[in-house]
């Protein structure tokens, strides 16, 4: 298996994989036309990246997004992993890891002094992944209390 940094070429790959993750999801997806016209659009600016995994085979088997923004407390730009996903029948052989540790290091190559996420608590296979290269769902100002991500939908 290798990870590539995605170039706007590789739009429809990139698109197929998104699908694949939405259909897991059981989420509507936009119309494919859609997907691509907002999938080009971060690929024409310098604030998200796509990482692509391959099989040994040269097939598209998973991929990341991740994005970058300024952050005023650390004075640098910080990552986000904004989605993770393999394909199920690749899954629990390593290629999940392979991805975030690509994008680890990308991120690091770009300058960034930290990558946030968030997940699941039912997913219990990415937070193993992300436990293992060092990432943490609690604060020390917090007196080690859990780090909580609130949503809320704006339409």
């Amino acid at each position: 298996m290798n990870v590539k940094l995605a170039q706007v070429e590789d739009v429809d790959v990139v698109v197929d994989l998104v699908l694949g993750f939405m259909d897991f999801l059981d989420w509507t997806a936009p119309a494919k036309d859609a997907l691509k016209k907002g999938t080009l659009r971060l690929f024409a600016c310098d604030e998200s990246d796509f990482f692509l995994l391959y099989n040994d085979t040269g097939i598209a088997i998973g991929y990341v997004l991740q994005h970058y923004r300024y952050s005023q407390w650390s004075d640098a730009v910080d990552a986000r992993l904004q989605a993770l996903f393999v394909r199920p029948e690749m899954r629990q052989k390593g290629a999940g890891k392979m991805l975030v540790t690509f994008a680890l290091e990308h991120a690091k190559s770009r300058g960034c002094k930290a990558m946030s996420l968030d997940s699941n608590e039912n997913n219990i296979a990415s937070a193993k992944i992300y436990a293992s290269l060092g990432f943490v769902t609690t604060s020390k100002k917090w007196n080690g209390g859990t780090q909580i991500l609130y949503k809320k939908p704006l339409i």
